[in-house]
């Protein structure tokens, strides 16, 4: 997965992580500074690329964001985050947003 903001990293697929990878994140969570974290009562929403919305609404966050006084920086983050979904779709192609088998 790749977040626009570098302290989301450890949101993350464990799954499609090897075990090199895996390694390494437990070296960096022993190791590292995380900071406060997101806790684990708050509600989240995560939106893919190959959901044919996400760009659009990534895009319309920055504006909402971007009108609330939020820090420019991050305001352009989320509209370059927007830009790479978009762009991924153009490669990867899209999909209707849809809930998995049970």
């Amino acid at each position: 997965m790749k977040h626009a903001r570098d302290d989301y990293r450890f949101i993350v697929d464990l799954r499609s992580l090897s075990d090199e990878q895996l390694d390494e994140l437990r070296t960096e969570l022993a190791n590292g500074d995380l900071g406060p974290g997101i806790p684990p009562e708050e509600p989240v929403f995560l939106l893919r690329a190959k959901d044919i919305a996400a760009p659009r609404v990534v895009a319309y966050w920055a504006e909402a964001a971007e009108l609330a006084g939020a820090d420019p920086k991050m305001v352009f983050m989320a509209q370059d985050h927007a830009v790479k979904m978009n762009d991924w779709q153009v490669k990867q192609g899209y999909k209707v947003p849809d809930l998995p088998n049970a």
